[in-house]
């Protein structure tokens, strides 16, 4: 099991998934290898929302960018830092269409 999916799997079993967030991970996780940098991207946020239901948008990302610099060293921090901010908008965005 991949870093990102025992992520996932903690993040169901404390929490559960949320009604709007299980459809939009499994498209994505379906679409997007789970070893490629937007894969690590996208697992990343969808388990710290699944994990941290009350904190800041801030504390989140912070731990995302963590998890991504750990996973895939050495990235330009000004822009893995737009990379989520974008990545957080299009899966709220979908979220906004789904609900």
């Amino acid at each position: 099991m991949s870093f990102v999916g025992a992520l996932k799997a903690i993040g169901h079993d404390l929490v559960g998934v949320a009604r709007v967030t299980e459809p939009i991970a499994q498209m994505v996780f379906s679409a997007v290898p789970a070893t490629s940098l937007l894969g690590v991207i996208l697992g990343s946020i969808v388990s710290i929302e699944q994990l941290i239901i009350s904190g800041t948008g801030e504390q989140k990302k912070e731990i995302v960018t963590q998890i991504v610099n750990t996973v895939s060293p050495g990235l330009d921090q000004v822009k893995l830092g737009a990379a989520i901010d974008s990545t957080v908008t299009a899966l709220n965005s979908i979220a906004g269409v789904t609900k």
